[in-house]
């Protein structure tokens, strides 16, 4: 797969993900199913023709692209790691930065409601 498949079957993704998870695609537009459909012509059959009219045949043809090209499980292994290295240090830095001494000493108003028993 070039850098070119790649790019493009990311733009396209939302696709793939509501056909996966739901079963359903929505707004697809004539763009869309010919770059799709060249893609799998590089991809999967050169000798390929889909029945743009038909919404079954488009979305059997994008889960076949998806599928061949092993779409869900390509992940670039060093993008991965720093994604991960980001989201933990942000995480820690705002509960460090969150935290005010003042906060400590600060009075709790009183709750409003049933008094209770004593």
């Amino acid at each position: 797969m070039n850098y070119l498949t790649k790019k493009t079957l990311d733009k396209y993704k939302e696709h793939w993900v509501s056909l996966r998870d739901a079963g359903f695609i929505k707004n697809l537009n004539e763009v869309t199913i010919l770059e799709l459909e060249a893609i799998y012509k590089q991809e999967v059959d050169d000798k390929f023709f889909v029945n743009k009219w038909c919404m079954s045949c488009v979305a059997e043809m994008i889960q076949r692209i998806y599928l061949s090209v092993n779409y869900d499980s390509y992940i670039e292994p060093i993008e991965a790691f720093a994604e991960s290295i980001q989201s933990t240090t942000n995480v820690e830095a705002t509960f460090i930065n969150d935290f005010k001494p003042e906060d400590v000493n600060k009075q709790v108003p009183k709750r409003r409601g049933r008094k209770s028993r004593k």
